[in-house]
């Protein structure tokens, strides 16, 4: 199940080009990921004062076209692997709004974002 978070790129997560920077991504897992974790009815601030932490371990991106100032991206977020001491989660950030904003999604919806020819 894909959980969705909609939102515009803000001028401040750009470059000169008005492309979002590379490291913005990073914030948007996390902001997506808590999203995530709040809808299942759990704030993590909860989560936190129960002594739970949630430490990033690894973190890797595959980019195929950047988001660009004032588009409309959807982050989706999912639980790819739980045991009694690691939660792991898979992110898609694409183009545009879900067609449900539910947390019941079975697969991401909307225009993936992909590299121009010129960049493979």
């Amino acid at each position: 199940m894909w959980f969705p978070l909609t939102f515009r790129v803000r001028y401040q997560e750009t470059d000169r080009m008005a492309v979002v920077y590379h490291t913005n991504y990073i914030n948007w897992f996390e902001w997506a990921r808590t999203e995530l974790i709040r809808a299942c009815g759990y704030p993590y601030r909860l989560v936190e004062e129960q002594g739970l932490l949630l430490p990033v371990l690894e973190v890797g991106a595959q980019f195929k076209q950047p988001a660009v100032y004032d588009e409309l991206v959807t982050v989706y977020t999912s639980v790819t692997a739980c045991s009694s001491a690691r939660l792991e989660f898979a992110y898609e950030v694409r183009r545009g709004e879900p067609e449900h904003s539910e947390l019941q999604h079975s697969e991401p919806q909307g225009k993936e974002l992909e590299r121009p020819e010129s960049e493979v």
